[in-house]
């Protein structure tokens, strides 16, 4: 490929983005193809195609969230282009097109950036800093759905044999507790999946000193948010990572929408259904939320604002109340620990009545 000079900023790259190679469509300024091709989805081969463009920051490159828009964004943008990452929800006249395939994604992804980019709903990845770090939680979190289904599968298989007065114990005491229920002819075949329960159990330990050490030593904002009952080391610095920069949202209320604990919406005329909640966003920091939620929610943890809107939301009615409750206490929860963090308060449990009292 010849060198290419831009003078104005009406050329657009779209980049349909593959396990193995990426399919680049590219627009002049009348919208016309002047180049489609294919490169292999390594850093090598991003920067020889994109270097040869001069004038980078006069090029729109816009690409479908994914895998690898990370590392692809990140070197876009230290190269100096505009770089837009696509939200993938958002692009249903691509991933639901009857005549799909990587050339014309491509091609039309390009083609939406050089009309109206924000038609791409245009995401801001995290860090590379803060991805790295967040990796520690994803291990830990890998090795806890190991152990839960190794504990489920040697309680089924215990039952299954008719030995059904299980007790119910913490997971880092499940191995020494289910030994006495095996019996010895067993014991070379279940007490393998104790050992291995006992081993992730010893693993999921060792990365939970981590991320203790990793909140003490570089991340303080997550021991600021660890004051809020309920709130533990793996949720705050969750959280933390997540976000990445608070100030991405003008709004702490708009983080609910960003991690999909707010309805949907489906209003037409006089309709306007009750709908579940998005569930948009990061998956993992969403659970973490509704599990603190559930521990404020129960008996045992104290009084504050958060319970008692709880409450207020379960009165309405019966299991499905108390179901919404955890979710809505969870959608607070995260704007309140979003407001603490960029105002560096300190966590009153009972701020709405000592405003009252105040006044």
């Amino acid at each position: 490929m010849s060198k290419i000079t831009i003078t104005v900023l009406e050329i657009t790259i779209g980049m349909d983005l593959g396990n193995q190679k990426h399919d680049i469509c590219v627009l002049n300024s009348e919208g016309k193809i002047v180049e489609q091709a294919k490169i292999e989805n390594n850093l090598e081969s991003l920067s020889v195609y994109f270097s040869n463009y001069e004038r980078p920051h006069k090029i729109r490159v816009a690409l479908e969230v994914g895998s690898s828009s990370l590392w692809i964004s990140s070197k876009l943008k230290s190269m100096g282009f505009n770089v837009i990452v696509a939200n993938a929800r958002k692009l249903r006249m691509i991933w639901d097109s009857t005549n799909k395939c990587d050339e014309k994604d491509a091609e039309k992804i390009a083609r939406v950036a050089r009309m109206d980019p924000s038609l791409l709903y245009g995401i801001q990845h995290r860090s590379m800093d803060s991805q790295q770090v967040l990796t520690v939680l994803r291990a830990r979190e890998h090795f806890v759905k190991m152990r839960t289904q190794t504990m489920n599968s040697l309680r089924g298989i215990l039952k299954s044999l008719g030995v059904s007065d299980l007790p119910k114990c913490e997971a880092n005491r499940f191995s020494e507790k289910m030994y006495e229920y095996v019996c010895d002819d067993l014991l070379p075949t279940l007490g393998e999946m104790l050992y291995e329960c006992q081993e992730l159990t010893d693993r999921i330990e060792r990365l939970d000193d981590r991320i203790e050490l990793i909140s003490e030593e570089s991340c303080p904002e997550a021991q600021h948010l660890r004051q809020i009952p309920g709130v533990g080391p793996v949720t705050a610095l969750a959280f933390v990572l997540t976000i990445d920069d608070p100030t991405r949202f003008n709004k702490s209320r708009d983080i609910g929408a960003f991690l999909g604990l707010t309805p949907k919406r489906d209003q037409s005329g006089e309709k306007d259904k009750q709908l579940r909640i998005t569930k948009h966003g990061d998956r993992y920091l969403r659970s973490l939320l509704v599990i603190c939620a559930q521990h404020i929610f129960s008996d045992r943890s104290p009084d504050s604002d958060l319970k008692r809107y709880g409450h207020r939301i379960a009165s309405r009615g019966g299991g499905a109340g108390r179901k919404k409750a955890k979710v809505a206490i969870a959608r607070k929860l995260a704007v309140l620990m979003h407001r603490l963090w960029v105002s560096g308060d300190n966590y009153e449990p009972l701020h709405k009545q000592a405003l009252k009292k105040a006044s």
